[in-house]
């Protein structure tokens, strides 16, 4: 949930402070593209194309790192180094989007979009790790077509998997804090904007910790207490 909140957060940014582009939500942006392409202004051009290239330069270089550390260490663990690489890349966007914005040009604008889709990149690989069967932090669209068409069978009865129940109240709950992180991130906006730029970075900062600590506070034999 805190990463979904994270990449709402982000794409709320983004589209505020960056030039109406997102950080995680690579089908707005292809339309963004689409519609800047048959315009022929090459400036709205550049931004979407640019946060769709920084997508798959953070899912490339995190899917890397996952095949290469993935045959030393267990599952659980190469997901708190790509955890970690993708805090990295959101506090470097949060500093430069602090003290740089203002007295830059074009050009920084750039690189914040590389910075905040990579890191939505990274966040994507990483989230697949996280044991939530069907549950997406950054893609919503298909979330949303699930969740609809498993509800509608619940309710005519077709649907009776208990499991199948469960995850779907898991898609919900990471698409409300997708909107919940959204609606925060403009509610900072407007009247603490000085913490708008930390707020992707502190709710994976959570997601780590809660993971670390755990790790270090279960039950290695009993499947309940296990860190997820």
């Amino acid at each position: 949930m805190f990463l979904a909140i994270a990449s709402g957060s982000s794409d709320v940014i983004a589209f505020l402070l960056l030039g109406h582009v997102f950080a995680s939500a690579m089908t707005g942006n292809t339309a963004l593209l689409g519609i800047a392409l048959a315009s022929g202004n090459l400036l709205s051009v550049t931004q979407p194309l640019c946060a769709l290239l920084g997508f798959a330069a953070g899912v490339a270089l995190a899917t890397l790192i996952y095949n290469r550390y993935l045959a030393q260490d267990p599952k659980e663990r190469v997901a708190q180094i790509l955890l970690a690489l993708e805090i990295l890349f959101l506090a470097l966007f949060a500093l430069i989007l602090e003290f740089g914005l203002s007295s830059a040009g074009q050009t920084i604008r750039y690189v914040l979009i590389l910075l905040g889709s990579m890191a939505m990149g990274i966040q994507g690989v990483a989230a697949r790790q996280l044991n939530a069967p069907g549950v997406n932090t950054i893609v919503f669209t298909t979330t949303l077509v699930t969740i609809v068409s498993t509800t509608v069978g619940l309710l005519s009865g077709r649907v009776k998997d208990s499991q199948e129940r469960s995850n779907t109240l898991f898609q919900i709950s990471a698409l409300s804090a997708y909107g919940g992180g959204a609606m925060l991130a403009g509610f900072l906006y407007w009247t603490e904007f000085s913490f708008l730029p930390w707020l992707p970075a502190a709710a994976v900062l959570v997601v780590m910790l809660r993971k670390y600590v755990g790790a270090q506070h279960s039950d290695p034999n009993n499947p309940i207490d296990s860190p997820r």
